[in-house]
């Protein structure tokens, strides 16, 4: 085989390598990034709904606000990372009293915690507080 042939079809193959590498990893950190903003959309409605219910809302509006929370919950459980489902559920529980030894704070702090590890990853979130209130003003 001629040198020259040999080195045009060494530059075809890499160009083409190079262009399918370039197109895998922008589509997947598009998706990457979809996947996020779709968690964050999620946690955000979650724990604003989790205040509504916490404060001060008019009666009429509370199976209303039930209903979304549920919702958003499914949705939580379809998309958060085992620990985040973990911490909801525990954070859930607090509001039959079926936990005892764990002050909300603790518990509330630990769902925030996985949310954004889940979110930004465990090198971003470094020090984070132990225990968070969940505050609302009326």
């Amino acid at each position: 085989m001629n040198s020259e042939l040999v080195i045009a079809l060494i530059a075809a193959a890499s160009t083409i390598i190079t262009v399918f590498l370039t197109n895998f990893f922008t589509g997947w950190n598009e998706m990457k990034s979809k996947r996020v903003a779709l968690k964050e959309k999620q946690y955000i409605a979650f724990l604003k709904l989790i205040i509504v219910l916490k404060g001060n809302f008019i009666e009429s509006e509370y199976a209303r606000v039930r209903q979304e929370l549920s919702e958003t919950i499914q949705m939580m459980y379809l998309i958060g990372s085992d620990d985040v489902i973990i911490q909801t559920k525990n954070l859930m529980s607090l509001f039959s009293e079926e936990i005892t030894n764990q002050s909300q704070e603790e518990v509330y702090s630990k769902l925030i915690k996985s949310m954004r590890i889940d979110l930004y990853g465990k090198r971003k979130v470094k020090d984070h507080p132990s225990e968070l209130n969940l505050i609302t003003f009326s």
